[in-house]
């Protein structure tokens, strides 16, 4: 009965780390502005630089994100 409910835990640690890692890749485009936003910044380059913020749809990704962080711990 232990053996069988740590393996559901295991199975269920595993099914939350991917949930994040899918969701983190849906968030690719959000953070490659981040990263542009910033490296306008330090070279302080000319312009207007990206918008770091993120859109809609990326926000509900970022909030489940938490979500999906919060049940893997």
């Amino acid at each position: 009965m232990q053996i069988a409910g740590g393996a559901k835990m295991l199975g269920g640690l595993d099914f939350h780390h991917e949930n994040f890692l899918n969701r983190l890749n849906h968030l690719a485009q959000y953070y490659q502005r981040q990263a542009a936003r910033l490296k306008h910044a330090m070279e302080k380059q000319s312009g207007e630089p990206l918008s770091p913020l993120a859109t809609a749809s990326e926000q509900v990704v970022l909030d489940a994100l938490h979500h999906e962080a919060f049940a893997y711990l």
